[in-house]
């Protein structure tokens, strides 16, 4: 529908100075003109005129220059239907049976667009506000006026704010815009939001430093006035940018928060003190830390800029302060803007959740996953020594799906794993799959035959043992044992055939035998089944590329296209006939048979093609694949493929290292003087080549700049032991997104190397064993991953906090911090970067092939247990947790502070007979993180308050059934006054190991 002539008409010759009059705009007459204030611009001089004709125009501000709908549209804010409508009232009937969807049809609410920057030929903005309170019109002039620059210093728009009578205000953004509908290029400054995604606060100063830390603030004011303290405080824009965004806490998802990538990024709520609402159950109630809005907001940007920044930091607001304060608001007495600041904390990834079926496997899980040493129990139920929590299934539902289910709700952003028992594997996986968690199926891929967990872990055991003593066999020897173990796999038999090969034969002589007149079973056909069963087995068809796929001489998966496929297989497999015999029998039926040449092409194409359709068909139908596992077994005597239910498995066989000639032992010596673990580098990547699970092979090289970094990477990538990738990608990959990386990179690399390391988020964990790979125009992959090497100059903030390394990533990484400097040694620069190289990258070859031959000789279960041992043996020597603190470590000083601060409040604690106890213990202890830490360690230490109070308890059993003045009542016994986290810990390991027990 359009709006009828006649009412736009109507409406445009409305009475303006009578509309105007009515908007409480006092207007006089002078000459033919009415005159007053502007409503457009705050004036103390009349510039605002109404013409004859039923135009008005402002002289002040420009504003104007339209009619009576015009002025609606301006005054009011609105579109052209509702100017049309509030000056002539509703619509006929018969004209607009739907008035305001029609008109809205008519000029679309998006009538106008804002422009990306403002053109200096803008006339100035809008300083007032026209609202209809209490049904009077008023005219609200700004109180402040904040200008919004994109990083190149040009102006996007403004953000208002104008103070209510009688208390209140109201914020408004104002964009300089351009009129979609109109069609004659008008241009005006618009009450509108900027446009999505809209712009950060501050993008000018952002530019400006790019190498400052970041500050979030919420709002325009808060914004300008932190800036301005912490500069009086002697910290100047060059260290410390702070932003904001526009629209509060509600518009966190509307804004482009890319600006802040790589950043170092803090963030600083307002300190609300709201309660709940009536209708809430906890109604009139101070609403905790973590749920007031200010908080809220902050924990939305967290998660927007995690994925854009480098390392985040949480701080929390002083204490005492009113409800709303911000740094825009006087500071409270004493404050410290400095040293606030520094109580700014990290914030931190969540717990590890390990469910099994009983308690004893959950001790042989936590041992497996190295939370608890070898001879250790767990702690309390639930709750292991380092950070992990470790449940039965029934303690969240009555199988496996219902406790997953139940522990991912208890547990939202928890990583959970599931330790199937045997004849759950399936039920693991998808319960796993469904929520977001892993499923640890080890009997299974210890390749068993194992009932029970308890009988794999004796059998490995008992591996580990044979492997420690096979250790000690010389080099000779062990290569001997290698050279048997390589023959003893070359005399193994391929004899059987299967039994689609025996039906696929019996089909192309059927065939054949029709096609020739001949018995099936003519010997001259020569079947050969053992070639059959070669195609069928070595290849597969996609039918998403409409091509075969198989494996040549040289270990390359080949692909054709159907018109090619059986001339290659032929070439590989060799014929599944004997094509002379077969060739020589249809010469002989058709000269014998007197054939036309009709018939005669006939039976030329039945024999020729009847071998190739039965094979072709067979493959399409039953060995159709769409993705590639790629594994490099080393232990395979041939290269071969496995078709699997929905994956073709393609194992290689491991090549040895080339060795381009010999080494000499003075570059050798002095290459170990620098890098002093050089000879254990190499064993790490071996070990973690043999090792059935890698969830602890990770190793960061902390090394100088000028140390050789580049040099090292440069003799793995020469032996194409690794593959170099980037945190970026790594988590493209976990994510399935497609990425520049082809499997072939992948089958034989040792290791996966990320040079430049600079940060670490909680998804690296999952980088294990395996990864899939989904490169463009390529079947989708997965690829085995072993050793996973991070190089970096300094040190990763997101990994080693001031609280400490985080368990997951304690548990998994080790490290090696190097110094130096590889080319300022004189023999370096006495022989050259090519000799030197040269004589590193032969020894390297040559230790690598000695040590793979040695575990080779081991067998494959004993090479891999061995490995596993290793593995653990190197990250107890060299983890993460002998350079830095885990946070764990953290506890029993926190237990001793808060058993400090107990003993320092009175009416705390309640004495019975001698006796100190603590009823409310979990809200009392929430009291205290909260009064004492900032937000981030708040979370952090939530989440061990189990723990805590277990460490202040007497009997260790924290919170409990106690008889206090003679009735039953839940509290903790704490411990004396004055004892220390040491002490704390030592009671603790007493109490459970059953010596001074209390009661």
């Amino acid at each position: 529908m359009t709006v009828d002539a006649q009412i736009r008409d109507r409406a445009k010759h409305t009475d303006l100075a009578s509309l105007v009059e009515r908007c409480g705009i006092k207007l006089t007459k002078q000459g033919a003109n009415h005159v007053g204030l502007c409503p457009f611009h705050n004036e103390n001089s009349p510039s605002f005129n109404i013409f004859p004709d039923g135009g008005y125009k402002c002289f002040g501000c420009g504003a104007g220059g339209g009619d009576a709908i015009q002025f609606v549209r301006e005054f009011e804010g609105v579109g052209f239907p509702e100017a049309v409508r509030k000056l002539v009232g509703n619509l006929p009937a018969d004209t607009a049976p739907r008035a305001k969807r029609d008109i809205e049809r008519e000029e679309p609410e998006q009538e106008w667009l804002p422009m990306a920057v403002v053109p200096d030929s803008a006339p100035l903005p809008m300083d007032t506000l026209n609202r209809k309170i209490d049904g009077k019109w008023h005219k609200l002039v700004a109180s402040t006026r904040w200008e919004y620059h994109n990083a190149d210093g040009s102006l996007i728009g403004y953000v208002y704010r104008f103070d209510k009578p009688g208390g209140g205000k109201e914020v408004m953004p104002q964009v300089y815009c351009t009129n979609m509908v109109s069609g004659n290029g008008e241009m005006a400054w618009r009450w509108m939001s900027f446009p999505k995604p809209r712009p950060l606060y501050g993008l000018e100063k952002l530019a400006r430093n790019p190498k400052a830390q970041v500050l979030i603030v919420e709002g325009e004011k808060a914004c300008d006035a932190a800036q301005a303290h912490f500069k009086d405080a002697g910290i100047p824009e060059d260290n410390l940018v702070v932003v904001s965004w526009p629209g509060g806490g509600k518009a966190v998802k509307h804004v482009d928060w890319s600006p802040l990538r790589g950043r170092r990024v803090v963030l600083w709520p307002d300190a609300d003190l709201k309660t709940y609402i009536d209708k809430h159950p906890k109604a009139g109630e101070l609403m905790p830390f973590e749920e007031q809005p200010g908080t809220v907001a902050m924990f939305d940007v967290l998660e927007a800029v995690r994925e854009h920044s480098g390392e985040v930091k949480f701080v929390t607001p002083p204490a005492d302060v009113p409800d709303g304060w911000d740094l825009a608001d006087p500071f409270p007495e004493g404050f410290d803007l400095k040293k606030h600041a520094k109580t700014a904390r990290v914030v931190h990834d969540t717990v590890t959740v390990v469910l099994a079926k009983t308690a004893d496997v959950l001790a042989l899980a936590a041992r497996e996953f190295g939370a608890i040493d070898d001879g250790a129990t767990l702690n309390a139920p639930g709750v292991g020594s380092r950070g992990t929590y470790y449940f039965k299934f029934d303690t969240y539902g009555e199988d496996v799906a219902s406790s997953v289910a139940a522990a991912r709700k208890a547990h939202p952003k928890a990583h959970i794993y599931v330790i199937a028992e045997p004849g759950d594997e399936q039920a693991a996986r998808d319960a796993a799959d469904a929520h977001d968690a892993e499923a640890e199926i080890l009997i299974e891929q210890a390749g068993g035959p194992f009932e029970t967990w308890a009988a794999y872990f004796e059998a490995a055991r008992a591996a580990r043992v044979a492997t420690r003593n096979a250790m000690s066999k010389t080099a000779d020897a062990v290569r001997d044992a290698a050279q048997v173990v390589e023959q003893a796999s070359a005399a193994v038999s391929s004899s059987t055939v299967s039994d689609a090969a025996r039906e696929i034969g019996d089909a192309i002589a059927w065939r054949l035998s029709k096609a020739l007149g001949v018995d099936e079973r003519d010997e001259r056909l020569g079947i050969d089944l053992a070639a059959i069963d070669r195609m069928i087995g070595g290849s597969f068809w996609s039918g998403g590329k409409s091509k075969l796929f198989m494996l040549n001489e040289a270990q390359t998966l080949n692909q054709f296209v159907a018109g090619d496929a059986y001339r290659f297989l032929t070439r590989a497999c060799g014929s599944p006939v004997d094509a002379k015999a077969v060739a020589e029998m249809t010469e002989q039926y058709v000269s014998a048979n007197n054939l036309d040449k009709a018939e005669e092409k006939e039976v030329r194409r039945a024999t020729a093609a009847a071998a190739e359709s039965v094979i072709v068909d067979h493959l399409k139908y039953h060995n159709q694949r769409e993705k590639v596992e790629w594994r490099c077994d080393m232990f395979a005597s041939n290269a071969h493929m496995h078709l699997r239910e929905d994956t073709a498995r393609v194992v290689l066989m491991h090549k040895p290292f080339e060795v381009r000639g010999g080494y000499e032992q003075a570059i050798i010596d002095d290459y170990k003087q620098h890098f002093t673990r050089f000879d254990e580098f190499l064993k790490f990547l071996v070990q973690s080549r043999f090792a059935l699970d890698r969830k602890k092979c990770y190793l960061w090289i902390l090394a100088d700049s000028d140390w050789g970094k580049g040099f090292l990477l440069g003799v793995l990538r020469e032996l194409r032991l690794t593959v170099e990738t980037s945190m970026a990608e790594i988590e493209a990959m976990l994510e399935g997104k497609p990425v520049g990386r082809s499997p072939e990179e992948f089958k034989r690399a040792f290791a996966l190397v990320v040079d430049e390391f600079k940060v670490v988020k909680s998804e690296l964990k999952s980088l294990q064993s395996e990864i899939s790979l989904s490169p463009k125009n390529q079947l989708s992959s997965s690829v085995e991953v072993f050793a996973k090497i991070f190089l970096s100059a300094e040190s990763v903030a997101s990994l080693v906090t001031e609280n400490g390394v985080e368990d997951q990533f304690a548990n998994r990484m080790s490290i090696f911090a190097e110094r130096g400097t590889l080319e300022s040694r004189p023999l370096y620069e006495e022989v050259g970067n090519p000799r030197y190289f040269e004589s590193v990258l032969n020894y390297t070859a040559e230790t690598l092939n000695r040590l793979v031959a040695e575990m080779q000789a081991f067998g494959r279960l004993e090479s891999q247990d061995g490995a596993q041992r290793w593995i653990k043996s190197f990250i107890a020597e060299h983890g993460i947790d002998t350079v830095y603190e885990r946070f764990s470590d953290s506890l029993p000083n926190v237990a001793a502070e808060v058993l400090a601060w107990l003993y320092a409040e009175s009416g705390r604690l309640q004495n019975d007979a001698g006796h100190f106890y603590l009823s409310s213990a979990n809200k009392v202890l929430d009291t205290y993180l909260y009064e004492h830490f900032d937000a981030s360690e708040v979370h952090a230490y939530r989440r061990r308050k189990p723990e805590i109070l277990r460490l202040l308890s007497v009997d260790g059993k924290g919170a409990h059934t106690h008889r206090v003045g003679g009735a039953p009542r839940m509290c903790v016994v704490v411990m004396p006054p004055g004892s220390s986290g040491v002490e704390l810990s030592a009671a603790k390991a007493a109490v459970r190991s059953g010596v001074n027990e209390t009661f």
